[in-house]
């Protein structure tokens, strides 16, 4: 059962390497331009995967750059918060992508990182929400300890730490884990009683909600999660070039207006890009806080 916010995450990256050229062609003459340096955090991904291969997701896009643009993009994992500060604040990188409770935990160690745009989703943050049957017993999540429940293949990192803090220990330790294939056979498994429990992102359980309206009367929510931030593309504003650093979110913002980009949004079903909302630091700092990194 795949994922929205992972599919947003990975267009974040996507889109991203292709108008980090763009940027970076405007900045300087293509004679002079130095390659343009991005941090992926590894926390990006599913604890699984292998993340030589994820650099190898980025292989195509990094050669659209360096073929229409005649500007590499190099792209390297970080390990964690402390080093993905020292990248940031050495000039290792220049630009770091993230979720955003990863960069709620860096804004609390790291004075100087700031916001740059988040991936656009149909709402402003990201919420995971628990759903059982209609007439279910369930009154609250740890009624779920040793039960079947879905959870999607790849759980996106805040429901993976939401989860753990709610249960003491990783999800699939505490419930009987079902991998469905998509969100909808999830709650339809719910319904049909093949499951006590559907853990899911609030996207996915609108998008049913909008979709079968009848249906969607047979459940109830047992629980939701805090809001959480959106994924971000960060920067450090102590010694950045700002000047490079408005042309990027510019570049950035207008992704839709380019064909290669369109193609990068429409592949990773992303909408686009936008400027951070003006609490996004705040609610960032707050849910890092509530939420303390592993």
């Amino acid at each position: 059962m795949s994922t929205q916010p992972i599919r947003l995450l990975m267009a974040l990256l996507a889109a991203g390497v292709a108008v980090l050229g763009a940027w970076t062609a405007t900045a300087l003459p293509t004679s002079q331009c130095a390659p343009i340096k991005v941090a992926l955090l590894a926390q990006l991904f599913d604890p699984q995967d292998n993340k030589e291969q994820m650099l190898g997701q980025m292989k195509p896009f990094s050669n659209l750059v360096q073929k229409d643009l005649t500007v590499q993009a190099e792209f390297e994992i970080v390990d964690d918060i402390p080093q993905l500060k020292e990248a940031l604040a050495g000039g290792r990188v220049q630009i770091a992508v993230m979720p955003g409770l990863s960069y709620g935990w860096l804004r609390q160690k790291f004075e100087d990182v700031r916001p740059l745009l988040v991936a656009t989703m149909d709402s402003p943050t990201l919420q995971a929400v628990t759903l059982v049957a209609e007439k279910s017993p369930l009154k609250n999540l740890c009624d779920l300890k040793g039960q079947p429940a879905a959870l999607p293949k790849r759980p996106p990192l805040y429901l993976r730490v939401f989860l753990e803090r709610e249960w003491g220990q990783p999800a699939e330790k505490f419930v009987v884990p079902k991998e469905l294939d998509n969100a909808e056979e999830a709650i339809e498994a719910v319904i049909d009683g093949a499951v006590q429990a559907a853990i899911l992102p609030r996207a996915a359980v609108d998008a049913y909600a909008d979709r079968k309206p009848g249906r969607f009367k047979r459940v109830r929510v047992l629980s939701e999660s805090p809001e959480f931030p959106l994924p971000v593309v960060a920067y450090c504003r102590a010694g950045a070039d700002l000047n490079a650093v408005q042309k990027f979110e510019t570049a950035l913002l207008k992704a839709d207006e380019t064909a290669e980009g369109r193609q990068a949004l429409t592949l990773w079903r992303l909408r686009g890009f936008a400027k951070p909302p003006a609490d996004y630091d705040e609610l960032a700092r707050k849910v890092g806080a509530q939420f303390p990194a592993p």
